[in-house]
């Protein structure tokens, strides 16, 4: 059986955890602990249950995740600002009608932004159905160019960055928004 990125990225960053809690270094050099919390694995029924009853699709590499865990807290300081991934219960509790198109639906939450899936790009079998939104404008939606594990992989690697937003910090950028 192979084993996926989704479990490998888990497995790596709970090696490097000592009671939940990480030290990490984010951008311009800032250093400070994290705390992790995960919660349960997801039966097959649960995540079964939440697709019949909601007739929102879940791709394999989220299931993956919610198989293994039901949501998570990734990447607390101790002034807030993590970063929450849903569990299938969740997901319908923070779908907020007429907010955004209905078949995006939201698998987390950082500082005001939502990590969404695009429903429509997911019944298609497009594997980049990720989207980063943080306005209430939809022309402001970033679509990503992820899938979940990916994303997932990506952004343990980043500590937590918010490592989708780097490209807009070039050179040029970086100094002029200091």
């Amino acid at each position: 059986m192979t084993t996926s990125l989704v479990e490998k990225t888990l497995s790596g960053l709970k090696k490097r955890l000592v009671d939940n809690q990480l030290t990490v270094q984010n951008e311009n050099g800032h250093v400070e602990e994290m705390e992790f919390q995960f919660k349960e694995a997801a039966t097959d029924e649960e995540i079964e249950g939440f697709i019949q009853s909601t007739g929102l699709q879940l791709p394999e590499d989220y299931q993956a995740f919610l198989r293994i865990h039901n949501g998570s807290i990734l990447f607390q300081p101790w002034y807030g600002g993590q970063f929450e991934l849903y569990g299938v219960s969740e997901i319908v509790k923070n779908q907020v009608p007429g907010l955004h198109p209905e078949s995006w639906y939201p698998i987390g939450y950082q500082d005001g932004g939502y990590l969404l899936l695009d429903g429509q790009k997911i019944k298609k079998g497009e594997p980049d159905y990720l989207i980063w939104w943080e306005s209430s404008l939809i022309e402001d939606a970033k679509p990503l160019d992820l899938n979940f594990e990916l994303w997932f992989d990506r952004f343990v690697t980043a500590q937590g960055a918010k490592f989708w937003d780097w490209p807009l910090y070039n050179v040029h950028r970086y100094y002029k928004n200091r």
